[in-house]
């Protein structure tokens, strides 16, 4: 019996075969660091994003933006997680 893959590696799999630009990429990629074992929602913050991607906020804003106008995250305000 073959074993499946994990949502998160779905995801990655998913990235890395999407359109999107190499930034794009990196921060969707990076966000999957943050889901949990299921992958299913994380809600890092743009400050960890920042870290985890060594972009700045702007950046990584932008990629988010460009994410989720495509369908593939919805990008919540603060405090509104849970």
């Amino acid at each position: 019996m073959k074993k499946q893959s994990s949502r998160v590696w779905k995801w990655r799999r998913a990235v890395a075969a999407s359109e999107f630009s190499a930034s794009t990429k990196h921060v969707l990629s990076k966000l999957s660091y943050f889901m949990d074992e299921d992958g299913g929602s994380c809600f890092p913050s743009i400050k960890d994003l920042c870290e985890a991607t060594s972009l700045s906020k702007n950046p990584v804003r932008h990629h988010l933006e460009l994410a989720a106008a495509a369908g593939w995250v919805s990008v919540l305000p603060i405090g509104s997680a849970g």
